[in-house]
C-alpha cells in the first residue's frame, strides 16, 4: 500500500499458523523500515483487501485459517502508528479474495468467495467525519450486479468501479447501478490478473486461464476523450461517427457461445439421468476434436475451448452450463476421438458444468436392464498427459472454484499410460459419473488402459459427499475396466 511518502506492507502467510498480523513501513527517502503497531491491530490474516483513504489504511475480509472467513477490519494512522477497528454492522458478509476501492469518502467491497462459492454481493464503508457518513457505517451495494466472481479486478475511475474477470462491469456508487461495459475486443478470460487505472483507460495484463499464464492485456476506454465530443458548432458531421461506433460487434459476440445448439436439445433430454434446473446456464457445443491450449469458444469449438468457456461464464445459482457435441466426421464408425495436441493438462472443471457425450447425433444411451446397448461416439484419449486427470471437478476456495452438481456422461474414457485417473472430483460434491465407458473401447468389449477410473478425495473443509457413481436406471450404468489399480480414495 503507497501513502505517498511510505510502503506499507501487512499481514499475510509466512507457511507458518497463526497468520499475520504484523506489518512494516518502508521510507523511500531514507531506505528504512519501521514496523507497524500491534496494538488493537486486526487478527492475522490472508487474502484481505486494503485501501489508502490519503490519511489512514483500511484492511478488511480475509481468512485466518478458522470458518467462516473474516467480514472484520482495522484502520491504520501511520502517523499515530494506532489502530481503530471498524463497525461490522451492516458489513457484507465474510469473504475472503474480493476486491476494495477507495472513492474519496467510502471504501467499495465486492465480489470475492466464502466458504463454498463466488460471491457477487459487497458493500460501502463510509469513513467519518465527510459527509454523508454517519459515524463508521456500512451501506449495500446493489443486488442487481454481475455474475458472482473472486480472483478478479478492480480500479476505480473518478465516478465509478469497475471490475474486471470474463467481462467487464461498471459499478456507479452515486446511483448504485451496475452497467456491463462494451466487451468489443476484450482480452480473453482470465484471473489473478493485475489492472490499473491511467486517468482515462483501465489497463488489464498478465493473470491466468486455468490452462497457462498469460502475456497478454486490453486497454479499456471508459469515458470519452480527446477533442471529439467538444465541437458543437457542426452537429451534423458529428452525427456520422456515431454510427460507425457501433458496427453489429454485439451480434457477432453473442453468436459464438452456441452456434450448434439447435440440433443437441433432444439427445440430452433422453439421456438426462437428473431434473434439468428450472434456470439453464449456458451451452457450448464442441465442433472439432482438435485442441487449443488458449482462447474460448469461436467458429469452431474444441473440448478444451469449452471448459475454458464454462469456466468462464458461471451459470446463475442452482443451475449448470452444458458441453454437448456436434462434431462431424470422424472415423469410419462414426466415433470421434478427441487428443491433447500437447501434454498439457486439461482445465480443471471451475463451476457446475455438464458434460454430454449422448449430444454428438447418432449416440444413445442403454435401455437395457441386462447388458448394454449403449452407443458411446465420443472418445477422449489423454494418455499422453502426465499424472492428472481427464476430468477434475474441484471444490477449493482459494481458487474460487465450485463444481457441485456437475455430471460426466456419455463418455468413453481412455488413459492408456495407467498414470491418469479418468475423473477426480476434489472437495466437489452432488457430482454424478453415469452411463460412460472408462477403461473400455466403444464397442463396450474391448478394454483399454487406465488406473483410477474416479477418484474422490475430500479438500481441505469440503467432503466431497454425495456424489453418483452410476445408479439403478439402465441409462447410469457405466462399464469400468480398471486393469491396474491403485490406492485412491475412491468412495
Amino acid at each position: 500500500m503507497w501513502t505517498a511518502s511510505e510502503m506499507i506492507v501487512w499481514g499475510g502467510d509466512n507457511g507458518t499458523f497463526p497468520y499475520l498480523n504484523t506489518g512494516l513501513r518502508y521510507d523511500v527517502t531514507n531506505d528504512s523500515w519501521t514496523a507497524t503497531s500491534t496494538t488493537n491491530a486486526p487478527t492475522g490474516r490472508k487474502y484481505h483487501t486494503a485501501v489508502w483513504t490519503g490519511g489512514e489504511m483500511i484492511v478488511w475480509g480475509g481468512d485466518d485459517g478458522s470458518r467462516p472467513y473474516l467480514n472484520t477490519g482495522g484502520r491504520y494512522n501511520p502517523i499515530t502508528d494506532s489502530w481503530t477497528a471498524i463497525s461490522t454492522t451492516g458489513a457484507p458478509t465474510s469473504r475472503a479474495i474480493s476486491t476494495a476501492v477507495w472513492t474519496g469518502n467510502e471504501m467499495i467491497v465486492w465480489g470475492g468467495a466464502d466458504e463454498s462459492s463466488a460471491l457477487n454481493t459487497g458493500g460501502r464503508y463510509c469513513v467519518p467525519p465527510p459527509p454523508p457518513c454517519a459515524d463508521d457505517s456500512w451501506a449495500g451495494t446493489s443486488t442487481n450486479a454481475p455474475a458472482a466472481r473472486s480472483r478478479h479486478t478492480a480500479v476505480r475511475t473518478g465516478s465509478e468501479m469497475i471490475v474486471y474477470f470474463y467481462s467487464a462491469e461498471r459499478y456507479n456508487p452515486s446511483t448504485d447501478t451496475w452497467t456491463k461495459a462494451n466487451d468489443t475486443f476484450a482480452p480473453a478470460a482470465r484471473q489473478l490478473q493485475t489492472a490499473v487505472w491511467t486517468g482515462n483507460e483501465m489497463i488489464v495484463w498478465g493473470g491466468d486461464n486455468g490452462v497457462s499464464f498469460l502475456n497478454t492485456g486490453g486497454r479499456y476506454c471508459a469515458v470519452p476523450q480527446g477533442p471529439t465530443p467538444t465541437p458543437t458548432p457542426t452537429t451534423t458531421p458529428t452525427a456520422t461517427p456515431t454510427p460507425t461506433a457501433t458496427p453489429t460487434p454485439t451480434p457477432t459476440a453473442t453468436a459464438t457461445p452456441t452456434p450448434t445448439v439447435p440440433p443437441t436439445p433432444t439427445p440430452t433430454a433422453t439421456a438426462t439421468p437428473t431434473p434439468t434446473p428450472t434456470t439453464p446456464g449456458m451451452t457450448f457445443t464442441v465442433t472439432s476434436t482438435a485442441d487449443d491450449p488458449g482462447s474460448l469458444c469461436g467458429a469452431d469449438c474444441t473440448l478444451r475451448q469449452a471448459i475454458n468457456a464454462s469456466n468462464a461464464n458461471p451459470p446463475p445459482a442452482n443451475a449448470t452450463n452444458t458441453i454437448a457435441f456436434n462434431i462431424p466426421g470422424c472415423d469410419p464408425t462414426h466415433v470421434c476421438t478427441i487428443t491433447p495436441s500437447t501434454a498439457v493438462d486439461w482445465p480443471t472443471i471451475m463451476h457446475p458444468v455438464t458434460i454430454d457425450g449422448y449430444t454428438q447425433p447418432g449416440a444413445s444411451p442403454n435401455t437395457l436392464t441386462v447388458g448394454d446397448n449403449a452407443v458411446l461416439l465420443i472418445k477422449i484419449d489423454s494418455s499422453n498427459l502426465g499424472f492428472t486427470a481427464t476430468f477434475h471437478l474441484e471444490d477449493f476456495d482459494f481458487h474460487g472454484s465450485n463444481s457441485d452438481g456437475s455430471t460426466i456422461k456419455g463418455l468413453v474414457m481412455d488413459n492408456g499410460n495407467g498414470a491418469v485417473d479418468y475423473i477426480y472430483i476434489q472437495g466437489a460434491n452432488n457430482c454424478m459419473v453415469v452411463g460412460n465407458f472408462l477403461g473400455i473401447e466403444p464397442d463396450g468389449s474391448t478394454p483399454l488402459g487406465g488406473a483410477r477410473p474416479v477418484n474422490i478425495e475430500p479438500l481441505q473443509e469440503h467432503l466431497a459427499t454425495g456424489n453418483v457413481i452410476g445408479g439403478t436406471n439402465p441409462a447410469d450404468r457405466n462399464i469400468i475396466v480398471a486393469p491396474q489399480p491403485r490406492n485412491s480414495h475412491q468412495r
